[in-house]
């Protein structure tokens, strides 16, 4: 079901009208402060399953859905002025938020907020014609008479404010304390909101570095894994040579020493023998293994600049944001 809303500034009530019933919203129901977020001018959407949305005018329900008329009896307007029968041309004053309604003898009727026919004049169009019985029933129509060509005192056609944005959707209360609690909450959210991302951002960017360590490795493993080629009996054996290779690392260790943890930068050399140079994701491969093994092995020569307490500590022993600075033939 599709409604359209407004707001009760004096009774603090949101009402949601739609072609077939109406529904009063108050500070106890749970869509209340959702109902406060939604802008002006948009369609409440209520599922069967009783799933609540919101979406733009598109069908203008606005003009389309009246607010459903309740018994009326005759009263005054905020000024205590006497509403007189006749038909009446109407404008709204938006500085003092009110309509001010005339008739052809220049009597005035002003209707406030606090008058029980604002909403209902809100919904009417500009340049439609009021009409009040002598019984005091209020309606309306268009101004067959030209009613406002004869009103001295309204030199152009009345306007109203505009039906899809009601000025009594939401009470205006920027300065009180309520408001800037609020605006307080929002910047401690947005906050909140762009952290997380910087985080997620870092996750990404590790996640990605990790997946091409993996690569790695499992290369390192399957070039290790695969059988020795024969010999060949008949042809002579060509003669690789292999090369030097000094590579340079930047991380960070962290471990813990007699219960106290440890946390340092550090600057790693590490010599290998190969017959090619080394890609970067190699070169991080052979670290992780040397560190995981506790121990050199081929085809790393030489390793130095790392804190070998771990070899006795073993256990939490990390290394982290490893960065390499240079590799090198030598």
């Amino acid at each position: 079901m599709e409604y359209i809303f407004s707001f009760d500034s004096k009774s603090g009530v949101f009402t949601l009208t739609s072609s077939k019933d109406q529904l009063t919203i108050n500070l106890k129901h749970k869509k209340y402060e959702w109902l406060k977020g939604q802008e002006t001018g948009r369609i409440i959407k209520i599922s069967d399953k009783g799933r609540w949305t919101s979406s733009n005018d598109y069908d203008n329900l606005y003009q389309i859905i009246k607010p459903i008329k309740k018994a009326e009896k005759k009263s005054t307007s905020s000024n205590n002025t006497t509403e007189k029968s006749g038909a009446y041309g109407f404008l709204f004053i938006e500085n003092d938020n009110q309509f001010v309604l005339t008739d052809q003898n220049g009597n005035e009727i002003k209707v406030t907020s606090k008058h029980k026919k604002f909403e209902w004049l809100q919904s009417q169009d500009s340049g439609r014609v009021i009409k009040i019985s002598d019984k005091g029933r209020w309606n309306s129509s268009k101004d067959y008479d030209g009613l406002y060509g004869k009103l001295k005192s309204v030199k152009n056609k009345p306007t109203k404010p505009s039906v899809s944005k009601p000025t009594t959707q939401k009470p205006k209360s920027d300065n009180s304390d309520e408001t800037k609690k609020l605006n307080e909450e929002i910047k401690n959210l947005q906050s909140t909101i762009q952290n997380l991302r910087d985080k997620l951002k870092k996750l990404d960017s590790n996640y990605n570095e990790l997946k091409k360590d993996k690569a790695a490795i499992e290369l390192l493993l399957k070039k290790k894994s695969q059988p020795a080629k024969p010999k060949a009996t008949k042809k002579v054996e060509k003669i690789v040579a292999r090369k030097h290779w000094n590579i340079k690392f930047m991380a960070t260790e962290s471990y813990t020493y007699h219960g106290r943890k440890i946390k340092s930068e550090c600057t790693i050399r590490l010599e290998t023998e190969l017959i090619e140079r080394p890609t970067k994701s190699y070169a991080k491969a052979l670290l992780r293994q040397h560190i995981v093994r506790k121990r050199r092995k081929y085809p790393i020569k030489f390793i130095g600049g790392l804190n070998h307490t771990y070899l006795v500590l073993a256990g939490d022993y990390k290394l982290t944001n490893i960065t390499i600075l240079g590799i090198e033939e030598w």
